[in-house]
């Protein structure tokens, strides 16, 4: 009996790994393209993911209801209501130490 509680619980911690914030940086050289000109962004994102998904650490230029966006990771960066174009990107790290 002992064994098997033991086991649950070893499989129980090794399990929590997985959940826990994991922090990345990315850098994105975007365009916003206002009405009366267009300006070209170049910055470094900070972003966080919990467990690794197929593309979570690719930028991705999204928009709901008018308003535009970056999605990176489980966040969102350069809100806008102006059009955005991704023009290039660079992960520099997929797992930062916690800070």
């Amino acid at each position: 009996m002992k064994k098997i509680i033991l086991l649950f619980l070893l499989v129980l911690f090794i399990s929590c790994d997985g959940l826990e914030d994991k922090y990345g940086l990315c850098q994105v050289n975007y365009t916003v393209i206002y009405p009366d000109t267009t300006i070209i962004y170049d910055t470094i994102f900070k972003y966080r993911w919990v467990r690794y998904e197929e593309g979570i650490h690719t930028p991705v230029a999204g928009s709901s209801r008018g308003s535009n966006y970056i999605s990176l990771g489980l966040n969102t960066f350069a809100n806008t209501t102006c059009p955005i174009r991704l023009n290039s990107y660079k992960t520099i790290s997929k797992r930062l130490e916690n800070e």
